[in-house]
């Protein structure tokens, strides 16, 4: 079973058991062949089999690598910035009433620097 969420999958799959549950994603990233960004093992259930042999059902989150993540880590910087509701509602309005904020902000910074290099 196999659910996508953007580059977000979750998995279950029937493994030989192990005792450490790391050698999971190591075994699950060797079957796939795939890059994986970050995998996480939610859930292991031991099921045994007829012949006595131990299955373990696991149940991973992962990120798959994708063409636009490998770009994105190479040639982006991501920059978070917090804003308080009271003491900068004001910015908060205006940053509401544009379309593109992204484009704004960067314009606003670009004149700034302009006017820097002008002086």
């Amino acid at each position: 079973m196999k659910k996508r969420n953007g580059n977000i999958i979750t998995e279950v799959r029937r493994l030989p058991a192990k005792d450490n549950v790391k050698d999971y994603a190591e075994d699950y990233m060797k079957l796939n062949g795939k890059k994986i960004d970050f995998i996480e093992i939610k859930e292991i259930e031991r099921v045994k089999k007829r012949n006595g042999e131990q299955i373990a059902k696991v149940s991973f989150t992962y990120i798959s690598e994708t063409p636009q993540s490998r770009y994105d880590k190479v040639n982006t910087e991501r920059l978070h910035i917090k804003l308080n509701k009271h003491t900068d509602a004001d910015i908060i309005k205006k940053l509401n009433l544009v379309d593109n904020k992204q484009g704004y902000v960067k314009n606003l910074i670009r004149k700034d620097i302009d006017k820097d290099t002008k002086k």
